[in-house]
């Protein structure tokens, strides 16, 4: 028996030489409903014992005994007229926003469940997409971190920061270019580490990724800090250079905008910005 199936692994057509008269005859045409469900009324079928002609919808073999037409999916039994597993599903901890005994998410029509563990699309086209996103979302982190290192690096503290999240955004972006090469869902080497102490690979990944938008922020909120605090440095340095005016008058000024001991404050004192005669003074205490 020959079968032509569709891009889901769907039976669409099954056909034979037939041994009397050795001619090829279709022997069972299939169509389905979104969520599996056989047509009936105008498919072709024939009489057959060939077990291949049970393997039906997604190339799955039909139960049939006692009316109940389910399809054997291996970890779990499926119901087409529901559209629902009648088991729940083995890694419901990774897809904790749906029922436990969803098809495919809902979407038949992209997603196929190749075991009843777990759906995925048809092919690798998907694993590859989110490879390139991975290795591009990488090497932004390793970016970051790079700049954030430099610029902090006179911290000390902040140069490790950065060299972090630098090595963490090397492995995200070498796991996606692996992932985007190869097809294959790929993890890094940070959620290998994490899978190890025995946590699910979904949640691995999810801390994995959290890890990553964490480190690129905290990069990139050092690294503004960073060129904050250097203009200040360069400001007050411009500043220390000025001749400021010594003030050893009482300027003429309204009674809430300068107060006695305000006035007391700063006589003697370098006045970077005096202001005018309806602002207070601003006095700069000069760091060393």
């Amino acid at each position: 028996m020959f079968q032509y199936k569709d891009h889901l692994g769907n039976i669409r057509l099954s056909y034979g030489k037939n041994p009397a008269t050795q001619v090829l005859e279709i022997i069972e045409e299939n169509n389905y409903y979104p969520f599996g469900l056989k047509h009936k009324g105008y498919n072709i079928a024939a009489a057959s014992t060939n077990q291949a002609s049970k393997r039906l919808y997604n190339g799955k073999e039909l139960q049939d005994e006692l009316g109940l037409n389910m399809y054997d999916y291996g970890a779990r039994n499926y119901d087409p007229a529901l559209g629902r597993w009648m088991n729940i599903d083995p890694k419901a901890e990774q897809g904790r926003r749906w029922t436990p005994y969803n098809y495919t998410f809902n979407n038949p029509i992209y997603f196929i469940d190749p075991d009843g563990m777990w759906p995925d699309p048809p092919s690798k086209g998907w694993n590859r997409f989110m490879g390139g996103l991975k290795l591009v979302g990488g090497i932004l982190e390793a970016s970051a971190g790079t700049a954030g290192g430099i610029a902090t690096s006179w911290t000390g503290v902040g140069g490790v920061v950065g060299g972090v999240v630098d090595v963490h955004g090397a492995d995200v972006a070498g796991s996606g270019l692996s992932q985007l090469i190869t097809g294959e869902d790929t993890s890094s080497l940070t959620s290998q580490a994490i899978q190890s102490t025995g946590v699910s690979k979904g949640t691995a990944d999810a801390i994995d990724e959290g890890i990553s938008i964490v480190g690129s922020g905290a990069a990139g909120g050092v690294a503004l800090k960073a060129e904050s605090a250097a203009k200040v440095r360069v400001n007050i340095a411009s500043e220390a250079e000025n001749v400021a005016p010594v003030t050893d008058k009482i300027y003429k000024r309204p009674n809430n905008a300068t107060t006695p001991a305000q006035r007391a404050s700063v006589q003697g004192k370098p006045c970077v910005h005096c202001g005018g005669t309806s602002t207070p003074m601003i006095v700069t205490i000069l760091l060393h």
